[in-house]
């Protein structure tokens, strides 16, 4: 599990803000009126300070971030055969693997591989043949790139413009 963390950290996306948090700044600057502190004039002079050097430069870490996605969810099409498990649930064999959705607290993604009855071993033998480990393999990194391109990124043609609003 301490590779998957590594594989999918980031470290601007988790200072900006997303559909679903405030950004870290945001939460920094709250912190007094949510601690019940009393903002004296000092305080709220280097807070502005602090706010506007943040505003000036939010742009290029919301690209920042942005690009981090990218390249996390580019590093895990890469790792699917190795992070690549296995599972049987109402007799469909389920593929999963480690994957980075912006907005999405789920860290992994999982895709139907086939009807056990499609096949004429059991469950336990399937999932150890070189063909279907490599059908699972496809069906999660056409998925993944799916995903990439429904949000704006075409993983094979990649341009700078789409990475602001990602």
């Amino acid at each position: 599990m301490a590779r998957n963390n590594i594989l999918i950290k980031l470290v601007f996306g988790d200072i900006v803000a997303n559909q679903n948090k405030i950004s870290a700044t945001e939460q920094f600057l709250e912190a007094d009126e949510n601690l019940g502190i009393n903002e004296t004039e000092q305080l709220k002079k280097y807070k502005e300070i602090y706010d506007n050097l943040v505003r000036k430069i939010n742009s290029d870490l919301n690209t920042l971030s942005n690009l981090e996605g990218i390249i996390v969810q580019l590093r895990c099409i890469e790792m699917v055969p190795n992070e690549i498990k296995f599972s049987l649930l109402r007799d469909y064999i389920y593929a999963r693997t480690t994957f980075y959705r912006p907005n999405n607290e789920i860290r992994d993604i999982r895709v139907i591989v086939g009807k056990l009855e499609d096949f004429d071993e059991p469950y336990e033998t399937i999932i150890e043949y070189p063909e279907f480990i490599l059908m699972a393999q496809n069906k999660l990194k056409e998925t993944m790139s799916n995903i990439m391109k429904k949000n704006g990124i075409d993983v094979e043609n990649l341009h700078e413009e789409n990475l602001i609003n990602y």
